[in-house]
C-alpha cells in the first residue's frame, strides 16, 4: 500500500501548488486607476469621424465595379484565419474502460504528446522528490505531471467549467451522476470513488457532505507494476 499513498499524497501536493501558483499570480496584478472625466472628454473631442465603409474597405472602381480593399490586420477575402486551440473544447477522446484517459491523455503519454495537443503551460515547476521527481504543466483548468523518464504520470482537473473528457461528467456534479457518466465504481466510500484498470486509476474525491464530486484525478497505480 505505501507507494500507492505515498503516489496519491504526492500528486496531491503538486495539484496543491498549482492552485496556490496561479492565487499567486492573479493577486498580484494591480488595478489600473480610472480615467477621470476631463481626461476622457479630451480624448473624446481629439477623435476623429470613423470613415464610412464604402471609404475603408472598397478602392476605386474598376469597370464600375467597386474593389474590395481589407483593412489593415484583416485577411484577404477567402483567406483562412489561423485558429488556437480552445483549452476549454479540446477535441479529445472520451474515457472508458479499456482505455482510461482524462482530457485525452492517457498515463505514460509524452511530454511532446501533452505540448502538441494543448500547447506550452500556463505554468511549470517541479516537484523536488529525491526518487522521483515531478515536472508540473499548470494549464490552470487543469494540471499535468511529467516524470524524469519525460512521461505522464499524473492528470488532474481543476476547474468545473472544462470538459476532462468524462461522457460528461465534470467536477461539482454529484456521485450519482458519476455512476451514469462510467459505471460503478470498483472502490466507493462516502469520500472517494475509484475506477481501476491496468495500471491506472481514476478517482475521484466526493464531499460526504454534500455529494459532490470536488476532485477527478487520473494517475499510475504502483501497485500494479
Amino acid at each position: 500500500m505505501y507507494p500507492f499513498i505515498r503516489r496519491v499524497a504526492l500528486v496531491g501536493l503538486a495539484c496543491a501548488a498549482a492552485a496556490a501558483l496561479t492565487a499567486c499570480q492573479s493577486g498580484g496584478k494591480e488595478a489600473q486607476p480610472a480615467p477621470s472625466p476631463s481626461s476622457m472628454n479630451d480624448k473624446l473631442n481629439e477623435s476623429q469621424p470613423a470613415p464610412s465603409p464604402f471609404e475603408s474597405r472598397e478602392g476605386a472602381p474598376v469597370n464600375g465595379t467597386p474593389v474590395f480593399v481589407p483593412q489593415e490586420g484583416e485577411p484577404p477575402s477567402g483567406t483562412a484565419q489561423s485558429m488556437t486551440p480552445d483549452r476549454n473544447k479540446p477535441e479529445i477522446e472520451a474515457y472508458s474502460s479499456e482505455r482510461p484517459l482524462l482530457m485525452g491523455l492517457s498515463i505514460s503519454d509524452s511530454r511532446q504528446t501533452v505540448l502538441d495537443k494543448f500547447g506550452e503551460p500556463d505554468n511549470e515547476f517541479v516537484m523536488d522528490d529525491p526518487t522521483d521527481p515531478i515536472t508540473v504543466l499548470d494549464y490552470s483548468d487543469f494540471t499535468v505531471g511529467i516524470n524524469r523518464s519525460d512521461k505522464v504520470e499524473f492528470v488532474s482537473i481543476d476547474s468545473i467549467d472544462i470538459d476532462p473528457g468524462l461522457n460528461g461528467l465534470k467536477l461539482g456534479q454529484k456521485a450519482a451522476d458519476a455512476i451514469k457518466a462510467l459505471g460503478e465504481p470498483d472502490t466507493t466510500t462516502n469520500y472517494v470513488m475509484a475506477y481501476s484498470n491496468e495500471a491506472t486509476v481514476l478517482r475521484l474525491d466526493i464531499d460526504s457532505k454534500t455529494g459532490k464530486i470536488q476532485s477527478i484525478k487520473l494517475f499510475d497505480d504502483a501497485q500494479k507494476q
